[in-house]
C-alpha cells in the first residue's frame, strides 16, 4: 500500500533474511549509538525482494539476546528437573543449540547511504517513543469523543504538545561551539556537554524539584502561607541551564490573610494567593 502510493518507509524487518548476499558495492560502516556502543551497518541484497535492506549488527543486543537465553535455558532445566522429580525418574538429555548473533535488518524503499538510513530510522523511533509518552500524560487514548471535530481537536493537541517535547530535546541535544564552551569550562561552568535523554527520563528528572507550600499561625489569629522551590539537582540545574532558564523557576512569595478568611479557602485559593 505504501509503495502504491508512492510513499518511502523505514522499517524493522519482521522476518529474519535467510538467504541474502552483501551487497557488492556497500563497505561495512562502524558507528556508536547513544551509550557509545558499537555497531555495524552494512546493505545486503536478497532474491525474494525487490526492497533495500540495512543489515545491523550490534554487540549490545547480541549480549542481551545471549543472556535472555541463558535465563530461558535455566528456567526450562529447573521445570524438567521439577517433573523428573515427580515421575521418579530422569527425562533424558535436553540440549538446546540456537545461535545469537545480535542481527537484525531494516527494510526501506529508500536508496541513501547505510548511515542516513540509519539515522532516519533512529529519528521515527524517538518520535514514536515521545508519542507513547504524550498519549499517557495528556490523556489521548482511548478517545470518548462521539463527533469528528472533538477528536481532532485532540488528536491536534497531541501534535502541537509533540512540537514543545521536540522543541525541549532539540534545545538539550545542541552542541555549544568550541569557543563559547572553552569560555564555560575557564569560568568553572559545568554544563557544557548536550543532555540527550529521552522524554519520560527528562519528565522523571525535572519531577525532582518540588513547590512547597507551608502554612502556619501567629498569636494574632493571621495565616502565613508561603511558597518556594526546593533546591535543584545537578541533572535539574543542567537542563535548566541548556534551556537559558533560572535553577528555580520563582523566589520564595509570601502571604498573609486572616484566619477568617483561610478557613474558607480552598487549595486552589490557596495556589493563587501565592503565584
Amino acid at each position: 500500500m505504501l509503495s502504491e502510493n508512492d510513499f518511502d518507509y523505514v522499517c524493522v524487518s519482521r522476518s529474519k533474511l535467510k538467504n541474502y548476499t552483501i551487497d557488492p558495492n556497500s563497505l561495512p560502516v562502524e558507528i556508536q549509538d547513544k551509550k557509545k556502543q558499537k555497531i555495524q551497518l552494512q546493505k545486503v541484497v536478497s532474491e525474494k525482494h525487490n526492497n533495500f535492506f540495512l543489515k545491523i549488527d550490534s554487540q549490545a543486543k547480541r549480549a542481551k539476546e545471549v543472556s535472555m537465553n541463558n535465563r530461558f535455558q535455566e528456567g526450562f532445566e529447573k521445570g524438567l528437573s521439577i517433573i523428573a522429580a515427580s515421575l521418579e525418574k530422569k527425562s533424558g538429555i535436553k540440549t538446546e543449540e540456537k545461535v545469537y548473533g545480535g542481527t537484525y535488518f531494516l527494510r526501506t524503499s529508500l536508496e541513501m547511504s547505510e548511515e542516513m538510513i540509519w539515522m532516519i530510522y533512529n529519528i521515527i523511533r524517538e518520535i514514536e517513543y515521545s508519542f507513547r509518552t504524550l498519549k499517557t500524560d495528556l490523556d489521548l487514548r482511548p478517545i470518548y469523543h462521539k463527533k469528528d471535530n472533538a477528536t481532532m481537536a485532540h488528536l491536534h493537541l497531541g501534535l502541537l504538545a509533540y512540537w514543545v517535547v521536540n522543541t525541549v530535546r532539540y534545545q538539550l541535544k545542541m552542541t555549544e561551539n568550541e569557543t563559547d564552551k572553552k569560555q564555560k569550562i575557564a569560568e568553572n561552568e559545568t554544563h557544557t556537554e548536550p543532555i540527550n535523554f529521552q522524554w519520560k527520563e527528562i519528565i522523571r528528572i525535572m519531577n525532582t524539584q518540588k513547590s512547597v507550600l507551608t502554612v502556619s499561625q501567629n498569636r494574632y489569629d493571621e495565616v502565613i502561607i508561603s511558597r518556594r522551590c526546593s533546591d535543584p539537582t545537578p541533572k535539574v540545574e543542567a537542563t535548566y541551564h541548556r534551556l537559558k532558564y533560572k535553577a528555580q523557576p520563582f523566589t520564595k512569595r509570601k502571604s498573609v490573610v486572616h484566619k477568617s478568611v483561610f478557613e474558607k479557602m480552598d487549595v486552589t485559593d490557596l495556589q493563587k494567593l501565592v503565584t
